[in-house]
């Protein structure tokens, strides 16, 4: 595990001076945390006090503490070898992120209880259905994100997954049974199982007892392998760091932001987003797009629980962005990314699965006339790479989305043509499976497509 430390002066706060960490501060023997603009929050037990018996600023609103949210069954087999990159909402912040063969669990509670609040629904996947997991990420150490007993279960599977936490929390992490741990204050970057994470700021708080408030840091992260590149943003409020993390990361292809437990606002604001702020995040932070979480699971708030998304698509909707981009998957749904995602909203991922290479390509044809999309498969069945792929640089802008596998016919890969080219859209996944190019061993550039279609 390599691991890359961040500058120490990285985005401090004003007032900062360059021998204090990006993110804290020494007092005594002890680091204490502060988020990037140190604005105070409404945590101490007399404001949750006030809170829990309605003497705050506003009436409390009253809410069931159960109610019916889309979820869908899934047994977890399209996902075994992690074949096809694509995110898969499992409940709360925890999401199942497969990029490059790996595949990532962040924030992971499948626990059927938090404390004395039971879950609304159950997990998206089973213990049974998960497939291996390779890294997990912890963004902070609140109970609904870092959930001892399901890390202790992870952390006994084999093989073990490694782990990438923010500042002070590798211990913990140890002593539940994981060995490989990366510990990151913002801005630093681990390369863990063939991924680059980064740990991204947060406007959150740290506690795990009466005695440990802001004595470990909190994040979000940045996820990049096979020419993807997503962001969890754990658990925070809306700040000034999204336009930050967009400025600073690149191009971001899935966003997971939070749209519940916000109310009410009095109390929630410096540490939770609504789903008007989630929106104006989204925004800031250029993502391609929006992927929705932290709702509908856990009674935590005083919002409604099917309240978030209805306000979210609204909101969407009033800003005039296109709906396409926002993402609220049922709990337990697999949503393609990249290119995969876009033979989705066509309706194509589907028959993929059945249908033979010449099937594919015809299919291609016939409802792919936008040249900006799919028009070439490239069959990868030999054992070594073919000639033709030296003669090409595969410089990797975006990525390639790739098929399943076929009976018989091994890999369907799917290179997206247009204004970047072929070469450039292929990317290392190519050269990393290995195998031949279809169409008569030759790698086919722009040009040809009509000869392609005639």
């Amino acid at each position: 595990m390599q691991q890359r430390p961040s500058p120490k002066h990285a985005y401090r706060a004003p007032g900062r001076t360059e021998s204090e960490e990006a993110s804290g501060v020494l007092r005594g023997k002890r680091m204490i945390y502060r988020n990037l603009d140190e604005r105070a929050h409404l945590r101490s037990p007399k404001h949750l006090l006030r809170w829990k018996l309605g003497l705050g600023p506003e009436p409390r609103r009253v809410a069931p503490g159960r109610c019916p949210v889309p979820a869908v069954h899934n047994d977890g087999r399209a996902l075994a070898e992690a074949l096809t990159p694509s995110l898969t909402w499992i409940g709360h912040a925890t999401y199942l992120l497969q990029l490059a063969g790996r595949s990532v669990l962040t924030d992971p509670i499948l626990s059927p209880r938090l404390g004395l609040l039971s879950r609304n629904v159950a997990p998206g996947l089973s213990w049974e259905a998960l497939p291996r997991i390779d890294v997990v990420t912890v963004s902070h150490n609140h109970f609904d994100h870092m959930d001892r007993p399901t890390l202790v279960r992870l952390a006994r599977r084999s093989p073990r997954p490694a782990a990438v936490v923010p500042l002070g929390l590798a211990r913990p992490m140890r002593a539940w049974g994981f060995d490989e741990v990366a510990e990151l204050d913002w801005w630093g970057t681990a390369r863990v199982r063939g991924l680059d994470v980064t740990l991204v700021p947060a406007q959150h708080w740290s506690r795990r007892s009466a005695f440990d408030q802001d004595k470990t840091l909190w994040g979000g992260f940045v996820i990049e392998g096979g020419g993807l590149r997503a962001y969890h943003s754990g658990d925070t409020a809306y700040f000034s760091g999204f336009a930050q993390i967009g400025a600073r990361v690149g191009s971001i292809d899935a966003a997971m932001l939070p749209i519940g437990a916000y109310d009410p606002r009095w109390f929630m604001r410096e540490q939770h987003m609504n789903p008007e702020d989630a929106v104006q995040a989204f925004v800031e932070l250029g993502a391609a797009r929006f992927f929705a979480m932290h709702w509908g699971t856990f009674k935590l708030t005083d919002e409604p629980l099917d309240e978030p998304p209805r306000l979210t698509r609204e909101l969407f909707a009033r800003r005039g962005l296109d709906a396409a981009r926002l993402v609220i998957p049922a709990v337990g749904e697999t949503v393609a990314l990249g290119l995969c995602s876009e033979l989705a909203a066509l309706g194509l991922a589907q028959p993929l699965a059945d249908l033979a290479l010449d099937d594919v390509h015809r299919l291609l044809l016939e409802d792919l006339e936008d040249e900006r999309h799919v028009e070439l498969e490239l069959h990868l069945a030999g054992p070594e790479p073919h000639p033709a792929l030296e003669a090409h640089p595969l410089h990797l802008e975006r990525h390639v989305g790739l098929g399943r596998a076929l009976p018989g016919r091994g890999w369907i890969v799917l290179g997206e043509l247009g204004p970047v080219g072929l070469e450039r859209a292929l990317g290392g996944r190519l050269r990393e499976l290995g195998g031949q190019i279809v169409r008569d061993g030759v790698l086919h550039r722009p040009r040809t497509l009509a000869k392609l279609r005639a």
